[in-house]
């Protein structure tokens, strides 16, 4: 009798435990594909080559440190540093993080011609329970201002090229 209360005693604490573990949430997004494609992506008249290397400087100039790049396939990923999410109230940090991901491809459409699609992710990190949160960024003025930059950065490489 006492293995079985035991066992009992054993099993009440676990399903109390398991109970406290918040819930996944999967994001939903606000947007249908085709609207979150056309966001995301910007054509440009310029060779695949000046927008991949344009693309990766506007990244690093914005903080990201490239993980990966690969002209051929034209795929970049890169992240940001991470950082200390919050401050409690006695002002000691409870160890969540947040970093924003980021990546691109970049393809050619014609001669001279090409595309990039970006995708920016912010991932939180809950210290206690150590389970990643990924919210996709869907802030269309983001995305504006990213296609600014790299509009810069290709205007800067084909100046400079052209000397």
């Amino acid at each position: 009798m006492k293995s079985v209360s035991t066992i009992l005693s054993f099993l009440f604490v676990f399903v109390a435990l398991v109970g406290c573990y918040p819930a996944a949430t999967i994001y939903q997004s606000k947007l249908d594909p085709l609207a979150l494609q056309q966001m995301q992506t910007q054509d440009f008249d310029t060779p695949k080559e000046i927008l991949f290397a344009s693309t990766m400087s506007v990244f690093q100039d914005s903080g990201f440190t490239i993980e990966a790049s690969d002209l051929a396939t034209g795929f970049i990923t890169a992240k940001s540093p991470t950082r200390v999410a919050e401050i409690g109230w006695n002002g000691i940090s409870n160890g969540d993080t947040v970093e924003e991901r980021t990546s691109a491809f970049v393809e050619t459409t014609r001669p001279n011609k090409s595309k990039v699609r970006l995708n920016f992710i912010e991932r939180s990190v809950r210290q206690r329970y150590g389970a990643p949160n990924d919210i996709p960024n869907e802030d269309p003025a983001y995305y504006e201002k990213i296609f600014n930059k790299i509009r810069e950065a290709i205007f800067l490489r084909e100046a400079y090229k052209s000397k």
